[in-house]
């Protein structure tokens, strides 16, 4: 069983996520952490982990390789020995007997691709957890990597999940740079692709996702580069799926149904530009929008616009909206929410499960 970490400073962290993996009860597992180009602070700290335990190897990204923790995943997986791996962030934790069960599971089931733990979601002021990556029969994996509004139930988060290796190189499926929701991509082309899954029956935590604020990351997502990246990989998956024999109309409208309030309303909720505009050209060209919906948005990014200025003549448009050319996105005709005021939508996990701990 191997494990990928990209690394880039954060040392504090960075030193509980090393316990984590020193405590792990599986002799045989290597630990590849990619240093990203760290300060000297954390290239000394890395330099001694070999002599600390034998399973680690630290790699030094090349300076000719893009930054970023996609090429440094995508790193590490080339240079995988085991059977499995696991991709864990930085700041992340695994219980100490997390990959002896998952390869243990995986040895005993040939037939799996990905094997799910359980998983829990904390913050550094918060002593209690909640279960994040919970089994749901109502709806597949694959269509729950699609509902990425808030609140957002992907079914699993990178520790969560021990994938093969084998059925990596099979699929050719790298991790993407491109996209800043590149584990929501390479999660769901790993499903898409019809790797089998299978979930642990001990619903104690195995790992433990590490949650940091929503300015965090709403600074990186929610930026107008972040808003494209979000909008293009839509349309990559709405492409994928038809590629894939997995598409069909209520898939894509879901996809619009993220489309429309993670990327428009943030866009337009954002002031006058021409951002959302942009944003719905390019979902558009991406074959995710038909003409008539890219009609409807920008007819009510024209009237927000319009009326900016006038709160309660906005107030007014807003409901008109809601329930004429945008009922289908915002409840009225059975989609998701039934308001318009972005607020709190598409944080990157949304806690669901019981709170243990």
């Amino acid at each position: 069983m191997s494990v990928v970490v990209p690394v880039f400073n954060r040392l504090a962290l960075l030193k509980k996520t090393v316990a984590s993996l020193t405590a792990q009860t599986l002799a045989d597992a290597e630990f590849i952490l990619v240093d990203d180009r760290s300060g000297k602070e954390v290239q000394h700290f890395l330099a001694g982990l070999s002599n600390v335990d034998p399973r680690f190897t630290v790699m030094v990204k090349p300076v000719e390789q893009p930054r970023g923790c996609q090429s440094s995943r995508n790193l590490g997986l080339d240079h995988c020995s085991g059977e499995a791996v696991v991709f864990l962030d930085s700041d992340d934790l695994l219980s100490p007997t997390c990959l002896e069960k998952r390869h243990a599971f995986m040895i005993s089931h040939p037939e799996t691709d990905i094997v799910v733990g359980s998983q829990a979601i904390f913050t550094a002021d918060d002593e209690k957890m909640h279960l994040v990556n919970v089994p749901d029969e109502r709806a597949s994996n694959l269509d729950r990597f699609l509902a990425l509004s808030h609140p957002l139930d992907v079914p699993w988060v990178n520790g969560g999940v021990a994938i093969r290796t084998s059925a990596l190189s099979a699929s050719k499926i790298r991790w993407r740079p491109e996209f800043h929701w590149d584990d929501v991509a390479f999660h769901f082309e790993c499903v898409a692709n019809g790797m089998t899954v299978r979930w642990l029956t001990d619903r104690q935590p195995d790992s433990f996702y590490r949650s940091h604020s929503i300015d965090r990351f709403g600074e990186m997502l929610f930026s107008p580069d972040g808003l494209l990246s979000s909008a293009g990989m839509l349309c990559w998956m709405r492409n994928f799926l038809e590629a894939h024999d997995e598409f069909s109309e209520p898939r894509r409208l879901r996809l619009v149904t993220d489309f429309f309030h993670a990327c428009f309303m943030r866009a337009v909720d954002q002031g006058p530009s021409r951002l959302a505009r942009d944003l719905v050209s390019v979902a558009l060209d991406g074959n995710l929008l038909t003409r008539s919906e890219s009609l409807r948005m920008r007819a009510y990014a024209r009237g927000r616009g319009a009326f900016r200025a006038l709160p309660r003549v906005t107030y007014y448009w807003n409901r008109f909206s809601e329930a004429t050319i945008l009922s289908a996105y915002t409840g009225q005709s059975g989609g998701t929410y039934g308001t318009l005021d972005a607020g709190a939508r598409a944080w990157p996990l949304a806690p669901r499960g019981e709170v243990v701990g």
